[in-house]
């Protein structure tokens, strides 16, 4: 993307964002932050599930301000809302991706709630998560494979490392929500700024979470359901594979997309489309 196509992106979320952090106290951008202000990737928000509409309502608001739409809404993974606002002048779409719980092999990892001692506020104006806290999660979540080992290509992708490294104080409240295993989450992550990997400590991290998740049977059912709904929901396809371009024909995608899901016109019209 060209750098005045990237302060386009910009200029155009930042307003979003701002008003988001707004919605409770305890909403705010989790990950991904300035992937998404470059229009290079979608933004990651955590918000309880009580506050869903008010989102959702800010959203639509944010999109009609910038004529974009239709905007679509999809709650085919269970704890989370998509919504997107299709720019049809450039056959794309802004996704936001709303969480109300992250997990990790079936367990839960973190709601809203736990995260207070992981914020900050952005100079830019909105709520977000550390960069310690941000990178440490992102770990546990997304960079440990089976038996300790490291997801290498997802610790690369999700800029771990540089969120370790510049953030001690939020990595330890990022790894306090791992008790009882925090320290040996301390330990991953210092061994990974360092320029390794200690897989004994990532180990006991990944196996306190599996042993967890026995004890949550309804998160490890929410596991499968999204497994499905990547698998056969096309607006998820969509974000994954194109990386939210819209391939052929604009109008013919929406009319598939629109069967499943719950879609609101584009621009001032504010009538329900599905």
């Amino acid at each position: 993307m060209s750098s005045e196509g990237k302060r386009d992106s910009a200029t155009r979320l930042l307003p979003l964002l701002q008003e988001l952090s707004e919605v409770s106290p305890d909403s705010a951008v989790w990950k991904n932050v300035d992937s998404g202000l470059s229009g290079a990737g979608d933004v990651d928000f955590v918000t309880p599930q009580r506050a869903w509409p008010a989102v959702e309502g800010v959203f639509r608001s944010w999109a009609r301000a910038w004529e974009l739409g239709p905007v679509i809404v999809c709650r085919h993974m269970p704890d989370t809302m998509f919504l997107i606002a299709v720019d049809q002048a450039r056959n794309d779409f802004v996704q936001l991706d709303v969480r109300s719980r992250m997990t990790f092999h079936g367990s839960t990892v973190f709601v809203p709630s736990d995260l207070g001692s992981c914020f900050e506020l952005d100079e830019r104006g909105f709520r977000r998560l550390r960069p310690g806290a941000e990178g440490l999660l992102k770990l546990v979540i997304s960079g440990i494979a089976p038996a300790g080992k490291p997801r290498q290509r997802a610790i690369v992708k999700e800029d771990v490392v540089q969120l370790l490294s510049r953030d001690s104080q939020g990595v330890m409240a990022g790894a306090a929500l791992c008790a009882p295993v925090q320290m040996a989450a301390r330990s991953g992550a210092q061994a990974l700024v360092e320029g390794g990997w200690n897989r004994r400590a990532m180990a006991t991290v990944e196996a306190w979470f599996v042993v967890k998740g026995f004890t949550e049977p309804r998160t490890a059912w929410r596991r499968v359901r999204a497994k499905r709904a990547k698998a056969h929901c096309e607006l998820i396809q969509t974000s994954i594979k194109s990386s939210r371009h819209i391939p052929g024909n604009i109008d013919d995608w929406l009319t598939r997309v629109e069967k499943d899901h719950a879609a609101f016109a584009a621009m001032n019209v504010p009538e329900e489309r599905h």
